[in-house]
């Protein structure tokens, strides 16, 4: 249903979500996320995000509400870029409403530009690191 992986550098998280989510879905997905600001944050504060939805399906009514719940929390912690991969207009219309407005994001087509997008963000963020 979900997935996260880390790349170290430069410095970003990718998710994968997919399927049709229930309640519990929502929230195994929230403490995931969790983990990685309380890991990640202290060293690249608002680290840029990339996630792929392309095989995630349009939710209940239910699930987009929690969803919603969910974003508004996340950007409450973490106000960074967001760089989304929808497979089809009607998620894109779902995605764009649930989204909290506070966080930077980008919603993509193609995941070869969403990633170029993220790393320039994430290569941004850190210059001190890259000359280190």
């Amino acid at each position: 249903m979900f997935r996260f992986q880390f790349h170290e550098d430069p410095g970003y998280l990718e998710t994968e979500l997919a399927g049709f989510w229930t309640l519990d879905d929502v929230a195994a997905f929230d403490r995931g996320i969790g983990q990685f600001i309380a890991k990640y944050g202290p060293r690249l504060p608002n680290f840029p995000m990339l996630s792929d939805q392309r095989s995630f399906a349009v939710q209940s009514a239910e699930v987009t509400e929690a969803f919603a719940a969910y974003s508004s929390a996340a950007a409450e912690r973490h106000p960074g870029l967001v760089a989304i991969v929808i497979g089809s207009v009607l998620s894109r219309i779902q995605t764009n409403r649930v989204i909290d407005g506070r966080r930077t994001r980008r919603f993509f087509d193609n995941m070869d530009e969403a990633r170029a997008c993220v790393e320039a963000a994430a290569h941004a963020r850190t210059p001190a690191r890259r000359r280190a």
